[in-house]
């Protein structure tokens, strides 16, 4: 797993390898989310690198809201029997 990876690169102080299992994880997990807060890999999140891949996933995130919000709510939804709640609805734009 990636995260195991960047931990023990940052313990060893391979800083620019660690980054670099940060960054693969961030595809396929969301430890990313934790990151800030695990002292071995706090100094990464100020990276010019990580920054840019935070803002990329948050890209990526808005798009996928959007388009379950249009999967839920659209004018063809892919359940016909269930209802999401009307303040979900409310967000579509």
């Amino acid at each position: 797993m990636a995260i195991n990876w960047a931990l023990l690169q940052a313990f060893d102080g391979r800083q620019d390898e660690a980054a670099k299992h940060l960054l693969v994880g961030m595809r396929s997990a969301d430890f990313w989310r934790f990151a800030p807060d695990v002292p071995l890999l706090r100094p990464l999140t100020s990276r010019e690198d990580y920054r840019a891949a935070i803002n990329n996933l948050g890209s990526v995130l808005d798009a996928q809201r959007v388009e379950v919000l249009e999967m839920l709510c659209g004018p063809d939804p892919v359940s016909k029997s269930y209802q999401p709640a009307p303040e979900t609805c409310a967000k579509v734009e």
